[in-house]
């Protein structure tokens, strides 16, 4: 236990340690008008979005509107909640791996959830994401209790209803899980009294959505993939090291009839992977920070599929493998401490407030772009369209490093600056800040 204490100890620190450093990321600054801590449009933003949201996700809204009333309304207290319960996740996690599957079980799957940069990141923010998956793997972690007890059964359903109350989307979970559920249940892999409560957990989530989510999204929520395919960017946002290892574990499951609940996780994956894809047409919009919340049977099974390997091993050798599975997830991983995996619009409005103190702006990030800006010179940014004022005009992009330049037909684009840090893996976080020239 204490292994697992210092553990814990170090999960907390990496998550919550770095959370005051960074700039606002994207829809952050919206979120303070979506819970109400500041005054709504005080910063651009869809308005029919803000409006809605807080109803939308009423348990993060209470959750967090209530903490902000003691800590700061800033970077840090904005994402101190977040980030702890995105440690709690982990930990979690870790606590019931090892209670179910072994020590080395759970130390894989500690080693997967922390080294998760997709994790660890969208933990980090101001935003409802953290606090929907520490629901979501309670109402799980309660399913599979082994115990007939009907009590296990209501804490499954009300985790399951509280998670999506913080975000709409574990809706999809739960069914998913659900119909994995009475599969397995159906072939002798889990018992009867498991199956029913995931049955019972997509039961009670759709019907909290039909009755009270559905109206509200109703004829507003609209959107697309982003340009790049669901599940393109589904892997890409998991890894290749956890997507390799969970179809190693997904295969020592197929063929071994003793491993049930590695094999209703196998199914889950399976129709995680139908529903990420066909995203495109199912729903209406699709954001790749959902991809998320299709994440844990990934590294339930990767976390498998390294036990195994490990259990293979000579004693001695076992942590070496463990430490050789993280180093493969540090260039990812630690690419994210570096620039915290957002565009740096501070910085942006600083240039602004050197080169162009009185222009016009415009920007597609115009709220966190004005949240730094407007204390500095006054200046307010609106959503950036190519067809710009014929005035001078400023137009800041939150873009990446493969992008070409802003060209805009008949005017003179100058770059004022590029705000970027150097990474290890595929991202790039890069701001460019242009002054477009009288017409």
């Amino acid at each position: 236990m204490r292994a697992v204490a210092l553990a814990s100890l170090v999960v907390l620190a990496m998550f919550v340690g770095p959370i005051g450093r960074w700039p606002w990321d994207h829809d952050e600054v919206q979120s303070l008008m979506e819970v109400g801590v500041v005054p709504m449009q005080r910063y651009p933003g869809p308005l029919a979005q803000m409006q809605r949201m807080g109803r939308l996700i009423p348990l993060w809204t209470a959750v967090q509107n209530t903490a902000l009333r003691v800590l700061p309304v800033n970077e840090w207290g904005t994402r101190f909640l977040p980030a702890i319960f995105g440690a709690l996740v982990v930990i979690v996690a870790l606590i019931a791996g090892i209670r179910t599957r072994g020590r080395w079980f759970g130390w894989a799957l500690l080693t997967m959830m922390a080294g998760s940069q997709t994790l660890v990141w969208l933990s980090q923010q101001n935003r409802f994401y953290s606090l929907a998956l520490i629901w979501t793997t309670l109402a799980f972690v309660a399913s599979a209790f082994d115990d007939e007890a009907l009590w296990y059964d209501v804490l499954a359903a009300v985790c399951a209803v509280a998670a999506v109350l913080s975000h709409n989307l574990a809706l999809v979970v739960f069914v998913i899980a659900a119909g994995a559920g009475v599969a397995a249940w159906l072939i002798g892999a889990i018992p009867r009294h498991a199956a029913r409560r995931l049955v019972a957990t997509a039961a009670v989530t759709s019907l909290t959505y039909l009755v009270y989510l559905r109206p509200l999204v109703t004829g507003w929520l609209t959107g697309g993939t982003g340009g790049t395919p669901p599940i393109i960017s589904f892997v890409a946002q998991t890894g290749i090291v956890p997507v390799a290892l969970a179809a190693f574990g997904c295969w020592y499951a197929l063929t071994n009839a003793r491993e049930g609940w590695l094999r209703w996780w196998g199914l889950v994956l399976v129709l995680d992977v139908v529903f990420v894809t066909t995203a495109p047409w199912t729903l209406k919009n699709w954001n790749p920070r959902y991809a998320l919340f299709f994440m844990p049977p990934v590294w339930l099974l990767a976390a498998a599929g390294t036990q195994v390997i490990v259990e293979s091993l000579r004693p001695q050798l076992r942590p070496l493998w463990i430490l050789a599975v993280f180093v493969l997830l540090l260039p990812k991983l630690g690419s994210h401490f570096i620039d915290g995996s957002r565009h740096d619009f501070r910085t942006a409005a600083q240039i602004i407030a050197r080169d162009a103190p009185n222009a016009d702006v415009m920007s597609d990030w115009p709220g966190e772009l004005q949240y730094y800006l407007q204390p500095l010179t006054g200046q307010t940014a609106r959503y950036f369209e190519q067809r710009v004022p014929d005035s001078p005009v400023v137009v800041a992009l939150g873009t990446n490093a493969w992008e070409p330049p802003l060209t805009i037909p008949g005017r003179t684009v100058r770059l004022l600056g590029q705000v970027a840090r150097r990474r290890f893996d595929e991202q790039s976080h890069v701001v460019r800040v242009y002054f477009v020239d009288r017409k």
